[in-house]
């Protein structure tokens, strides 16, 4: 039940009370016509005329007389000895007293309803001042008391529907009686209204009640509201019931709702609406974590790739309840993975590698970056990480024929889907490989009628969209949602997208078809991503945390942790690309090396050309990783800068030139561009502030909360409040995962950055 405080929560923007005492004046004969509220008129008398008090002093006089005149005449009549007279004519006089102080009593409290009646009959709509309006009743606390039982009787133009109209009664009826109310009951036919007392007790907490009066003031007067506690007599939920379910049908309403009641709490709360049943139930939202390392989840390795294909479930996160979240391969063919330097992109894409790799998949690497995938080049059933252009250019090409071979098997009818094992297709930082990739193919592009592009680019896509039905699956990576690529159909062939960090709202349109979507994340929350639950719905979550084998030490957590997740068993080799130039089978060839050589160069075993395998060449030849880094080796004045240093390893005489790699590549990613760049600042992304009317304030803007501490927060919502009806309420939440609320008026003026308009494909 709703308990309705006296006093409004809020001075700002307040509603001014519908309260109008009527004049006492001495009533005319058939009252006058007055305007009510809502611009209809009642008949309203001038006053209620009060109870004399001359009739109960009368009364108490004739009784006083009647006692005097027993006690007089018992002697004279010999009726009784005197002492029994005596003694009747007090108890006569006791009982004259205490009827006395009764009606007295009734008076008073007849009093106290004649002014909250005459307080209330506009109102109300009253066609007459009549004491029949208001019936109090079970009166305590006091001589006069305060009634637990208010009845009010209304006119027949009363708006009893209004929440407001409700409101406003339960209001002036808790300030003329003393007392805090809510309505128990209604009845239309009737045209009666039934409020009770709270009789909560006084050691009841503050939160108990302020929960009560602001949900009054959001979903009604006429909802009642019950409180659950925690063991340490915090407010841990609550229901609100009777709540207006048309208001609050749409999402829009039931969001705003929910951030308003958390504004008003001291800890967030989030809001289950029941439309049908008119209730809400509000919980405590527990906290994200900060960082939730990947879970070491028990995996069947007994069963073949084949037989567990269906239940795959490669888990990456959890949601604020702690539930996982998984990818189904078999569900959901493919996976998007957007993020900008710094959100946890990367660390997510190795998470979905190791976890891939414990089912025993063969898993392949195209990395754009040539560098984020380097640790997992000898773990077990990563096939291949591609890190230069013509590698990567292979990789994808052998999948696409791949792909196109099980199709034409399934044509002839020799094979069905149930035959293939799944491939894990990793393209990594799509927008650095299409770029070095371009400029690449200028070098190696066939002369005469040659494609203006590389094909690569087109069976990429393809992949994407057939890859399903030959269990060729993709994890697709890029920093932004590229217009250029990130078409309706592109897009509707990755049903999961994963995208890291706060999206700006033309990012969040290209992704998830809506400006607002994924545009809240807290910046300064690594991990922190928007994704899809179970049913598909868009959700806030924390992506686990995975080492990278590559920079942890030894003996370390990390290291232990990775020792966990290795899987056992090696299923599928290790497997090198030839360069065309280092294949025996060009031995006798003169002429340059095309698109087309790279592109179908000859696969191997990393057993069989250990003079090609990275990993077996880091582990032979240690190097002075100082020396061979700086400027002066990649100058060429390597060699005395290498014979000054004490302790060097080795110190190549020459340095790398763009002709001395066995594969041509322009990797063109930078060190600031690695995934454990900092933070972005506040600045990234948005244009400098700027005073604009509220009306003109969206999700999505940047707001300065706070002059003093320069605190600026993501708009999350604008709209009306619930509560001040002639303000707006700008909900925000900020880098470090705070939020709150903006109450402004309707006319004022607004510090805020607005994102910056750059086009998505520049």
């Amino acid at each position: 039940m709703v308990v309705l405080a006296a006093a409004p929560l809020r001075e700002t923007c307040a509603r001014p009370r519908i309260e109008a005492a009527v004049a006492m004046k001495s009533r005319p004969a058939g009252g006058t016509r007055t305007a009510a509220a809502g611009g209809s008129e009642t008949l309203v008398g001038g006053g209620l005329p009060p109870t004399p008090l001359s009739g109960l002093v009368a009364r108490l006089v004739m009784s006083l007389a009647l006692a005097v005149m027993i006690g007089m005449a018992t002697p004279m009549l010999e009726l009784a000895r005197p002492a029994v007279a005596a003694a009747v004519a007090v108890l006569v006089a006791i009982a004259a007293a205490c009827s006395f102080v009764v009606q007295l009593r009734a008076r008073a409290r007849q009093q106290e309803c004649d002014r909250a009646i005459e307080a209330l009959a506009r109102h109300l709509r009253l066609p007459q001042l009549t004491r029949r309006a208001c019936r109090a009743s079970r009166w305590r606390d006091g001589w006069v008391g305060v009634p637990d039982r208010v009845v009010w009787q209304y006119g027949p133009g009363a708006p009893n529907t209004d929440s407001e109209w409700l409101t406003e009664l339960v209001d002036v009826t808790g300030r003329r009686f003393g007392g805090r109310y809510e309505v128990a009951q209604q009845k239309p036919r009737q045209r009666r209204v039934y409020l009770v007392r709270d009789l909560s007790p006084a050691s009841a907490s503050a939160g108990d009640r302020r929960v009560k009066a602001f949900s009054r003031q959001i979903f009604g007067a006429g909802s009642k509201v019950a409180v659950e506690l925690d063991d340490d007599g915090e407010i841990a939920a609550f229901e609100v019931r009777d709540i207006d379910a048309v208001k609050f049908s749409d999402r829009i309403t039931q969001s705003r709702a929910e951030r308003k009641v958390s504004n008003l709490m001291p800890d967030r709360f989030r809001a289950k609406f029941d439309v049908v049943r008119a209730q809400v139930r509000f919980e405590r939202r527990p906290t994200f974590p900060e960082s939730v390392w990947i879970p070491v989840v028990d995996i069947d390795t007994s069963l073949d790739v084949l037989q567990s294909y269906d239940q795959v479930e490669i888990q990456y996160a959890v949601d604020e309840d702690r539930n996982i979240l998984a990818w189904s391969p078999a569900i959901q063919p493919n996976l998007m993975l957007i993020g900008t330097p710094g959100t946890g992109k990367t660390v997510t894409a190795h998470t979905l590698l190791v976890q891939a790799s414990r089912y025993g998949w063969p898993i392949w690497v195209v990395d754009g970056k040539s560098i984020e995938f380097l640790g997992f080049q000898d773990w077990p059933n990563v096939q291949i990480v591609a890190t230069t252009t013509a590698e990567q250019v292979a990789v994808i090409e052998r999948a696409h024929a791949l792909m196109e071979y099980r199709y034409q098997l399934i044509t002839k009818g020799t094979v069905t889907e149930n035959n293939f094992e799944p491939l894990l297709l990793f393209l990594d930082e799509w927008a650095d490989f299409r770029a070095n990739l371009l400029d690449w193919y200028a070098d190696v592009k066939p002369g005469g009628r040659g494609s203006s592009k590389p094909r690569a680019l087109s069976m990429a896509a393809s992949i994407a969209r057939k890859g399903r039905s030959s269990r060729v699956h993709l994890v697709f990576g890029t920093q932004r949602p590229d217009a250029e690529y990130f078409t309706g159909d592109m897009r509707d062939n990755f049903p999961l997208k994963i995208s890291m960090g706060r999206l700006t709202p033309q990012a969040a349109m290209m992704a998830w078809e809506s400006p607002v979507i994924g545009t809240t994340i807290p910046r300064k929350r690594r991990g922190r991503a928007t994704t899809v639950d179970h049913e598909g719905m868009p959700i806030e979550a924390q992506c686990y945390r995975t080492p990278d084998p590559r920079k942890v030490a030894d003996e370390s957590f990390e290291a232990e942790l990775l020792d966990k997740l290795r899987p056992a068993e090696v299923k599928h080799p290790r497997l090198l690309i030839v360069p065309p130039e280092l294949d025996p089978a060009n031995a006798d060839r003169d002429d340059d090396f095309v698109y087309a050589d790279y592109a179908s160069a000859s696969w191997v075993l990393a057993s069989s050309r250990p003079d090609l395998d990275p990993v077996a060449q880091r582990r032979c030849d240690p190097v002075d990783g100082r020396t061979l880094s700086s400027p002066l080796t990649m100058l060429g004045l390597g060699g005395d800068a290498g014979e000054s240093r004490e302790g060097t390893d080795a110190t190549p005489s020459t340095p790398p030139s763009a002709g001395a790699s066995s594969m041509p590549s322009a990797p063109r990613a930078g060190a600031d561009d690695v995934d454990d760049a900092p933070f972005t600042t506040v600045d990234d992304g948005y244009d400098d502030a700027d005073e604009v009317h509220v009306g003109e304030v969206k999700i999505g803007d940047l707001v300065l909360v706070d002059d003093a501490l320069e605190h600026w927060a993501v708009v999350v919502d604008v709209g009306d409040d619930l509560i001040e009806p002639d303000c707006v309420a700008i909900s925000w939440r900020d880098d470090h995962d705070g939020d709150g609320e903006l109450t402004v008026s309707t006319d004022d003026i607004v510090i805020v950055r607005k994102p910056s308009k750059e086009p998505l494909d520049a």
